[in-house]
């Protein structure tokens, strides 16, 4: 196996919260997504739907469930595809009726081929359906996103339809102790790929020498791909926030900004570093990342149960406006969103930008990012610190502390 997976039992508990905070006469529907053509016969890289992950540790394509607490046969059906010897010779062999049943811990697994007469009968005793109806492409199957809501409509025009996400969301910010070890281990891989990285980082390569290095660190330790598209921008790619080339050479004297996250087990880490190329921080440089390095700690710092994004991010606008007039590189702190422009948090666990309510206090429990900066594209200069952080009972937990970020231990470390 590729990674580690939670034991069933943290599946069945999932299950088990989010049937107690279902509405009477109601039943849950879960799906994972079908392999994505590329072009010709071969496919995308099927990714994990997250929450069919979360209640039933399902990673295979073309799989849903049903949870249906007030059903007289069964509370909980999983739904497979058959496993066609034929299509085996190709791919190899699907999950199987028994893989399924001890990975999820549900004890009822049929075929899909069995889901329309099984759905049908199931719906009759029940008023509401809670479904997650995601927009997908008009050639996916019947059973996915929107297609699934006009098949609900057209052929069960009585069933209310509800929406997965409050319930989803509320389950999910707060990490158990299963998913920060995942989480733990994904920051681990990461950290791993940026000790490589400055291990290799000089004059004269290019960006994607050094995504190679990540890619072939995070492989070797048994992540199966990014959290998302890595970021490798030197000089003043950096200071375009969503920059994904990755294709220019690197110079000497320039900085280096790296925002990437391995992922295992579906659980991603989120790390921004920011490294000189040459291994020696500019006073210049020295001055701009020293003053964001000393925000983004007390802003760290600042992290505890009931505190808002809101509040972090109006903490974090204030702190960089006086460091910019501090350093006279604004006259007036409103003016400090020419440099920075982005939100300094969101939650982190199954995606990047994992679900939450982004409006209410933070609870125990929940991983987020804090991410300052500054962007300076006139002097070629584009600077985020970003740690994983996770809320505890009485604080914070740094999760990514260990991934280099004072100077003194990045230069020391670049001039071996």
């Amino acid at each position: 196996m590729r990674h580690e997976r939670p034991p069933k039992e943290f599946f069945q508990n999932n299950r088990k919260k989010f049937i107690e905070q279902m509405e009477k006469s109601s039943i849950a529907y879960f799906y994972s997504s079908d392999e994505v053509l590329r072009n010709g016969d071969v496919h995308h890289e099927h990714r994990p739907n997250n929450n069919l992950f979360y209640l039933a540790g399902i990673e295979d394509p073309e799989c849903k469930l049903l949870l249906c607490p007030e059903y007289d046969r069964f509370q909980e059906v999983l739904f497979i595809p058959y496993n066609d010897p034929s299509l085996a010779v190709w791919n190899g062999p699907m999950i199987t009726v028994e893989e399924a049943k001890e990975i999820s811990g549900i004890e009822t697994v049929m075929y899909t081929n069995s889901f329309e007469a099984q759905f049908s009968r199931i719906q009759k005793s029940v008023e509401n359906i809670y479904a997650k109806l995601d927009g997908t492409g008009r050639d996916h199957a019947i059973m996915n996103g929107v297609r699934f809501a006009d098949y609900l409509r057209y052929n069960f025009p009585g069933l209310n339809i509800k929406k997965t996400y409050p319930i989803s969301s509320e389950l999910r910010v707060r990490k158990q102790k299963e998913e920060l070890n995942l989480m733990q281990k994904a920051i681990e891989i990461t950290e791993k790929g940026f000790r490589a990285v400055i291990d290799e980082c000089k004059g004269g390569i290019y960006e994607f020498d050094l995504q190679a290095t990540f890619s072939y660190t995070f492989l070797k330790n048994r992540s199966m791909r990014y959290g998302y598209q890595p970021i490798i921008a030197c000089g003043k790619n950096a200071a375009t926030l969503h920059y994904a080339d990755n294709n220019e050479q690197l110079k000497d004297g320039e900085l280096l900004l790296l925002d990437v996250g391995a992922e295992y087990c579906n659980y991603t880490a989120d790390v921004t570093r920011v490294y000189p190329v040459n291994g020696k921080f500019s006073e210049r440089q020295k001055l701009l990342y020293s003053g964001l390095l000393e925000i983004q700690k007390e802003l760290v710092r600042s992290v505890k149960p009931e505190i808002t994004f809101k509040e972090l991010q109006e903490k974090t606008v204030d702190l960089i406006g006086k460091f910019l007039l501090e350093i006279k590189l604004i006259t007036d702190v409103k003016d400090a969103k020419k440099y920075y422009m982005h939100h300094v948090s969101h939650f982190l666990g199954l995606s990047v930008h994992d679900i939450g309510n982004h409006s209410g206090p933070l609870p125990a429990g929940a991983v987020i990012t804090i991410e300052p900066g500054i962007y300076i594209p006139e002097e070629g200069i584009g600077l985020r610190i970003e740690d994983d952080v996770l809320v505890t009972e009485s604080g914070y937990e740094n999760l990514s502390q260990n991934i280099p970020k004072e100077i003194d231990e990045i230069e020391k470390l670049m001039a071996k």
